[in-house]
């Protein structure tokens, strides 16, 4: 069987990075690219906060630039998804959707998360016109419009206030009575002038032509409608890391991430994780293409030590 010193789960940010490391490294590494760690970047219509990009450059563009360079150092991408694995053996094993399988001595995990979304009409067509899942990235386009935010949490409340900078009215809609993000944020919140706070509400439905013009919110204890003109809504309703093919392989936290210690190494040796799938707290590209990086140097030097020890 063929045994890779190196593969990675993802084609993202993260993944594509530890590529171009590992490649660089002359471990030529599998890449499973599939879906599995593009996340909301291959949905971005502009990105302006990545470096070297001054104008700007859509998600995809990014992702294509950066599989481009993979590819010059010996990357090798596969667009299939990893369903399974088995990181008790060794080599490792893993197995694609089409149940082949591929044996490895070091493994990156950049699968990435998926975002948690509404289920409305017209919603995934509106991504990039209007909603958006992240206020970090794309707040700066709304300066001097009306946003609202859905969503209870910490990310929801701190969406709220990171807007403030620059829209005039940011509507937060919660489905509850009360918020769930902390006391601070909580407090934070109620007490800026800019923020409309409609609690027991839900959004029912988005209208407009080629981007969003207003949104639908019901009441859940009145039933009654209301409709809001607004130019965009930021989605914070939660996040999921991709795990599930890992199938208890690996340590995971109380957040549902796969734990990690030393930034980027996991409970097995030789197993490590980069970008979102680890990450609940930054969730950029730019952090993530940075773990992938320190993933696949961690990777390198551990495939020397085991070398070395034989």
């Amino acid at each position: 069987m063929d045994i890779y010193d190196l593969i990675i789960i993802g084609g993202g940010p993260a993944g594509l990075t530890a590529g171009i490391y590992g490649g660089r490294a002359k471990l030529d590494p599998l890449i499973f690219t599939g879906s599995l760690g593009k996340g909301e970047l291959a949905t971005a219509i502009d990105i302006d906060d990545f470096p070297g990009f001054p104008q700007g450059i859509s998600g995809l563009e990014l992702l294509g630039l950066m599989e481009e360079q993979a590819k010059k150092y010996n990357c090798h991408l596969i667009p299939k998804e990893i369903i399974a694995v088995d990181f008790k053996q060794k080599p490792f094993k893993l197995v694609d959707d089409s149940n082949k399988e591929y044996f490895a001595r070091a493994v990156i995990i950049a699968s990435g998360g998926d975002i948690r979304w509404l289920g409305l009409d017209k919603e995934k067509e509106f991504i990039g016109h209007g909603i958006s899942v992240c206020a970090v990235c794309d707040g700066a386009f709304f300066k001097n419009k009306k946003v609202a935010v859905v969503g209870g949490g910490d990310v929801a409340l701190e969406d709220a206030l990171y807007l403030t900078k620059y829209s005039e009215i940011i509507y937060l809609i919660h489905r509850r009575d009360q918020f769930r993000g902390s006391k601070f944020f909580q407090d934070e919140v109620q007490k800026n002038p800019k923020i409309k706070i409609l609690f027991n509400s839900e959004v029912v439905k988005l209208e407009g032509d080629k981007q969003l013009e207003r949104i639908v919110i019901k009441n859940n204890q009145t039933q009654e409608e209301t409709k809001l003109d607004v130019n965009a809504l930021f989605l914070a309703i939660g996040f999921q890391p991709v795990i599930g093919f890992l199938k208890n392989q690996l340590e995971i936290d109380e957040k549902g991430y796969i734990k990690v210690h030393d930034i980027v190494k996991t409970s097995v040796d030789g197993v490590f994780a980069a970008g979102d799938v680890c990450d609940s707290q930054y969730r950029q590209a730019i952090t993530a293409a940075g773990a992938g990086a320190m993933a696949a140097i961690e990777a390198d030097k551990w495939l020397r030590k085991e070398k070395m020890n034989k």
